[in-house]
């Protein structure tokens, strides 16, 4: 979406998904509490989100592939057999996928580095609380 308004109103259906997905997830009992966590982290990287996109347009792309990123470093290591690729491949992936949203035009620095910082850092408190 080209203007910043224009992404508001999807916003709120969004995050009301994820907050019924991570509360459900926390609530059943079979449910991996790594699954539990890594949801959590993609609500509140959709609300951090949200409330910047109030004052500039920051990049969802960014934001998504900042999660990932963070939930592969979060992961990588909780897990005693966790590789090198457990890094590796999210790394590149959000290298490729970053990269080619500056190179479209689409976003600025700022607006990239701000939505990848804002989805390790949703990642990172969610796996805290």
């Amino acid at each position: 979406m080209e203007n910043r308004q224009d992404r508001l109103a999807g916003f709120i259906v969004t995050m009301f998904f994820y907050f019924w997905a991570s509360y459900v997830f926390r609530n059943l009992p079979d449910t991996p509490p790594v699954a539990a966590h890594f949801v959590l982290g993609t609500f509140l990287a959709v609300c951090g989100a949200w409330m910047c996109t109030i004052f500039y347009k920051v990049s969802l792309h960014a934001v998504a592939m900042g999660g990932l990123v963070g939930f592969a470093i979060i992961f990588s290591r909780q897990d005693v057999y966790a590789s090198g690729l457990y890094l590796a491949i999210p790394v590149l992936i959000a290298g490729i996928v970053c990269s080619s949203r500056l190179i479209l035009g689409a976003h600025n620095r700022f607006e990239m580095i701000s939505g990848f910082l804002l989805g390790i850092l949703a990642q990172s408190v969610a796996w805290l609380i």
